[in-house]
């Protein structure tokens, strides 16, 4: 198994923001895990940032994107998604607080965005095909967008949200 990167990268976006309207501050941390499904495949990611949905001011829904490269051996590769909530589920939190959000991918510019199902995978993506020399992947397509909606924050305090979503890609 070879993982590109740490093990685990993980950080947490911007600091805590509170609003003295109905607001919610979301934070999240992205999780990159890259495993190749035989030795001689490989796949990289890279350019993924972190993804800070800002405060909710009380109208409608907060959304943001990361725009990212996805190279592999073949081009081909597979994307599964967890979040931090119970079962891997979309969710953050903020002590017994929690608010679902959807997470989007799009694996090329013109590309539909397609909605992810929290530990399912979605097969048959093209990413980039690895060169033989650096750099093996830039100017990257592939996008993955959070959404939350206002009529769930809307059922919760006030405070700082946070939760993890992890992504997995697999060259097939």
């Amino acid at each position: 198994m070879m993982l590109f990167g740490k093990d685990r990268y993980r950080k947490l976006v911007g600091s805590a923001c509170r609003s003295n309207l109905i607001g919610v501050a979301v934070f999240f941390l992205v999780g990159i895990l890259s495993l190749p499904a035989i030795a001689s495949d490989k796949i990289i990611i890279m350019d993924l940032d972190d993804i800070d949905l800002g405060t909710w001011t009380g109208a409608a829904e907060l959304s943001e994107e990361s725009v990212h490269c996805v190279a592999a051996t073949d081009k081909y590769y597979s994307i599964v998604a967890t979040g931090s909530g119970i079962g891997g589920t979309f969710r953050v939190s903020s002590g017994d607080a929690e608010i679902p959000y959807q997470v989007y991918y799009k694996e090329k510019k013109n590309a539909n965005l397609i909605q992810l199902t929290a530990g399912s995978a979605i097969h048959n993506l093209k990413g980039k095909k690895i060169k033989k020399k650096k750099p093996y992947c830039k100017n990257g397509k592939q996008v993955v967008e959070v959404r939350m909606l206002g009529v769930d924050m809307a059922k919760v305090p006030a405070g700082a949200y946070s939760g993890t979503l992890s992504l997995m890609v697999t060259p097939q």
